[in-house]
């Protein structure tokens, strides 16, 4: 078997050759100064070039390209390409040292084809990255379809869309904010590791790197917070992660921002790099009807729930959950209170004021009524100028307490200022309890609104018990 001394190249490299010399008849060993000193008259000299690997390597190949002997030297060109300037100098130097017809034309033949398989493998290895890439987007794609089909939550199906995507990009953790527009301000629903320490955490355009991205509708990416600016701890961090770098990028359909996608502290210290902002940017559009969707069919569940002029609940949901309410109150032996409440003279403000006054008065009314009371409860809209609050695991007494607080936040406030108005406003309020008063949600709405009426047409401002 002919012997061939590579000079030049990595193991890897070399390896590849050799198998594939050998079937030719040629045995490929790696240059080496103490076990190779007759180099210089080997028959004949293989360089291997890559891109510089040190010094000493271009010290070496210097030695053997400027010697005034014909030094016999085939220069075969891996990792680089061949018009880089380091490579083409060397082939320069070699062509006028190798005596004509000296190289066999069944070495040439297999070098070239090594080369030209090592180059076809190396192209297949591309392909099955883009093909394994284009695998992930397509799944990607299918699972956002069954998150909506599965569920329109949409907390729910952000966490599903940030799950898969964190997982592309090799987040450590991330967050989801979604744009409020009526109040500029970016709120979270989704976060990972659970949304306890972050869901309907608010934040305005411009705070944190999130809020930069928002504010300025391009995508950021910041490999250390320590050196940027815009980072806040308030925004971008989730709960136990420390944060080290972030990928923000803001997400936008028919014009209007939707929300923004936030990635954090990506596997390795380089951080996130414009090969992950491509990946993500592909999947943003899909995020975008994703999010659409979701919303659409929020809208049309509350459309079914909730009254169109003040958004609190409407009759049929306020049916639904007192039933629901008065079923856990007899299996627990809890109680329920049902506050009755009627604007005292909502007439007198129609006529002088007109309608649209009157509807404006109503919003805010509910407005006030919302942020006088717990989550738990339930406000809902009754008709005309009536509401019903229903008070879970609440007693008559409790509910007298929380009934007497709301009349007199409807008695102090101003109405209407935004417009240049100063309305003031009275309300009567009954109550009735269960199981104290009524055994059923008929009589316990009935009996409420006895008594909410025995205050109108008394004293009006004021709470009645019924009763007493």
């Amino acid at each position: 078997m002919r012997k061939v001394i590579a000079f030049g190249a990595g193991s890897e490299f070399i390896s590849n050759y050799a198998k594939f010399l050998s079937r030719h008849g040629f045995e490929l060993d790696r240059y080496n100064k103490k076990d190779n000193p007759g180099v210089f008259s080997a028959t004949p000299v293989v360089l291997l070039c890559g891109p510089p690997s040190g010094r000493q390597e271009d010290e070496g190949i210097s030695r053997i390209t400027s010697t005034d002997r014909r030094m016999p030297i085939v220069s075969i060109v891996s990792g680089g390409g061949p018009d880089k300037p380091h490579i083409k100098k060397i082939r320069d130097r070699a062509k006028y040292r190798l005596p004509e017809g000296f190289l066999k034309k069944d070495l040439l033949a297999a070098v070239k084809g090594c080369s030209e398989i090592l180059e076809m493998g190396g192209n297949i290895e591309r392909l099955k990255g883009e093909l394994r890439v284009k695998g992930g987007e397509l799944s990607y794609v299918l699972d956002i379809g069954k998150a909506l089909v599965s569920s329109f939550d949409l907390p729910k199906v952000l966490k599903k869309i940030m799950e898969r995507m964190s997982g592309m990009v090799h987040a450590g953790a991330w967050s989801f904010m979604i744009f409020h527009e009526g109040v500029n301000e970016l709120v979270v629903e989704a976060a990972k590791g659970g949304t306890g320490g972050l869901r309907r955490r608010r934040y305005k355009l411009g705070d944190g790197i999130a809020g930069w991205a928002a504010r300025d509708g391009k995508p950021k990416l910041v490999a250390d917070v320590s050196k940027e600016k815009h980072y806040s701890k308030a925004v971008d961090r989730v709960p136990n992660v420390k944060t080290r770098s972030v990928m923000a990028v803001p997400i936008t359909g028919h014009g209007r921002l939707m929300g923004v996608m936030e990635l954090i502290n990506k596997e390795g210290a380089d951080g996130f790099n414009e090969d992950d902002l491509k990946l993500v940017g592909r999947m943003v559009d899909h995020t975008a009807i994703a999010i659409e969707r979701a919303e659409m069919y929020q809208k049309m569940a509350d459309l079914v729930i909730t009254d169109d002029l003040t958004k609190l609940f409407n009759l049929r949901y306020l049916d639904r959950t007192l039933e629901v309410e008065i079923e856990r109150a007899m299996r627990y032996g809890l109680a329920v209170s049902l506050i009755f409440m009627d604007i005292d003279f909502f007439k007198k403000v129609n006529d002088r004021y007109g309608h649209l006054v009157g509807s404006k008065l109503l919003v805010e009314v509910s407005q006030l009524l919302l942020k006088g009371l717990r989550r738990v409860d339930i406000v809902a809209r009754y008709g005309g100028d009536e509401f019903v609050i229903v008070l879970p695991q609440t007693d008559v007494n409790a509910a007298t307490m929380i009934a007497q607080r709301l009349r007199r936040s409807v008695e102090k406030h101003v109405f209407l200022k935004q417009d240049s108005l100063a309305v003031k406003l009275t309300a009567s309020f009954g109550i009735a309890c269960y199981p104290d008063h009524a055994a059923t949600q008929e009589d316990l709405i009935r009996l409420a609104d006895e008594a909410m009426y025995r205050v109108k047409y008394q004293t009006r401002n004021d709470v009645y018990v019924i009763g007493k």
